[in-house]
């Protein structure tokens, strides 16, 4: 009997929660979505972006012909630059798919458009979003679209609960409507980032994993491509630029394949290089995002048709790619990043401040791995998950050094460098320079600060158990 009544209360408890949870979310609604409401927000809450500006525009199908379609960094894009019909339908971590989708429910909704832009980014070849909560796609159905409401509605969502306990009131914003105010905001910060002589930028990885899906990506480009074509839309396409250290990060012969294959469906404007824009930190409000200035340029520079490639032109453009990557020079100013495989440096002459190999120099290192010489390699035995060695003997004059890794590894995993701005810092996450070893040999050239090599590196070669051979682990000071 007891049993019975447990169950009945449980399941009554259930139903009460799962009653009261929608009509919280649905009366605080953080994401404005359940109310289609793009003129508010909470503070310190983000709208759904994507969603709102959907329905805006639908709402508005007359205002535009224009529609400029990109990830967060189409955000620094000035419209008026384009048209003064024009609409910036950039969204977080947008991707080719999410503007396929998109472009659907506006055409079939009855937005009249004459042009199309679409903004490629180095991350649509190897991350589709289009399932994540913040990236779900607004169909102006309410079939189709039950999953996005559904998901708004019934999961648990702290925010919701915090909105009606603090009474927080909802603010009028323009984001949605009129981008200006945010232009003017950008233009503001560029010109204080103008002013500073070095910033510690990092890559951004944006979740890559090594694992691509190029083919995709360009069946959503096919696609619509095809649904422009349908309705007399000038179809525009361009790859934004990257920070050099994000550059550098990523497997640039997967994304000459991407290049290749997008050539062959249709012209694009390519800023992705490592040539100025790349290099210049002034340019960067960080590793992901191009200053306003860029924004105009990219604009400029397609109106006046440069940098367009093209099936007959994409071999040439690819050799000029690498080009400027082999030729990158090293940075004096930056104090971390990885050196692309294809970037040429000449370490046969420089000298030598750390060999792994050498036991002339010196360092300490904890009980949870061996290290035994075998021939020219370092045959190493892991037995737990935190392996690390310490170079606190290790000095250079010079401003910079270079770090040669080869390492041979038995399964996927992390190799990771803990460096101090300070001799009496202590080793944290956030101090931190990490890089995915996968299955096999790995090869990276690592260019660092001398302070950092001064200060004491710690070295985590890796974080799982097992079989490891270290072909190469050097330290070369670079020239002044």
């Amino acid at each position: 009997m007891q049993k019975k009544s447990f169950i009945f209360i449980s399941i009554i408890i259930a139903l009460l929660i799962f009653s009261i949870l929608p009509i919280v979310n649905y009366i605080a609604d953080p994401s404005r979505v359940l109310h289609h409401d793009y003129e508010m927000r909470y503070k310190k809450f983000h709208q759904h972006e994507l969603v709102l500006k959907t329905i805006y525009v639908i709402e508005h199908k007359h205002d535009y012909d224009t529609l400029v379609f990109g990830s967060s960094r189409g955000g620094f894009m000035d419209m008026s630059k384009i048209s003064k019909h024009a609409y910036n339908m950039s969204h977080g971590f947008g991707t080719v798919s999410t503007y396929l989708h998109t472009l659907e429910t506006l055409l079939d909704s009855g937005v009249k458009v004459k042009n199309v832009w679409i903004g490629i980014n180095d991350f649509d070849i190897w991350k589709d979003h289009t399932q994540e909560l913040s990236r779900l796609i607004y169909h102006n159905n309410l079939f189709e679209d039950a999953k996005l409401y559904s998901h708004w509605l019934f999961r648990f969502i702290p925010e919701s609960f915090n909105i009606i306990k603090e009474h927080k009131t909802l603010l009028e914003t323009k984001e949605v409507t009129d981008q200006q105010p945010r232009l003017i905001r950008s233009r503001t910060q560029e010109a204080g980032v103008r002013k500073m002589n070095h910033r510690h930028l990092v890559a951004a990885k944006l979740g890559y994993t090594g694992k691509f899906r190029i083919d995709e990506s360009i069946e959503d480009i096919k696609k619509i491509k095809k649904l422009c074509d349908a309705h007399h839309i000038k179809l525009t396409a361009f790859m934004y630029p990257s920070y050099y250290k994000t550059y550098l990060f990523y497997d640039q012969s997967k994304i000459e394949t991407f290049k290749r294959k997008l050539a062959q469906v249709m012209d694009f404007y390519d800023f992705y290089d490592i040539g100025p824009i790349a290099l210049d930190q002034h340019n960067w409000f960080e590793g992901s995002h191009f200053v306003t200035s860029i924004g105009d340029h990219i604009i400029d520079s397609i109106h006046e048709n440069k940098h367009l490639v093209t099936k007959e032109n994409i071999e040439d453009r690819i050799r000029q790619t690498r080009a400027l990557l082999k030729n990158m020079p090293i940075l004096a100013d930056e104090d971390i990043y990885l050196l692309n495989e294809n970037t040429e440096l000449d370490t046969h002459h420089l000298k030598t401040i750390f060999d792994l190999k050498d036991k002339h120099f010196s360092y300490s290192k904890n009980d949870q791995f061996t290290l035994t010489h075998k021939g020219e390699n370092i045959h190493t035995t892991v037995d737990l998950s935190d392996p690390f060695f310490i170079l606190d003997q290790t000095h250079t004059d010079a401003k910079q050094a270079v770090l040669l890794l080869k390492i041979e590894s038995p399964k996927e995993s992390l190799f990771q460098i803990y460096f101090k701005k300070t001799p009496q810092s202590t080793y944290a996450e956030t101090s931190s320079f990490k890089l995915a070893l996968h299955k096999g040999e790995n090869y990276f050239r690592v260019v660092l600060s001398s302070t950092y090599i001064n200060n004491g590196l710690r070295v985590d070669f890796t974080r799982n158990s097992g079989d490891y051979v270290i072909k190469e682990f050097m330290i070369k000071a670079l020239k002044p």
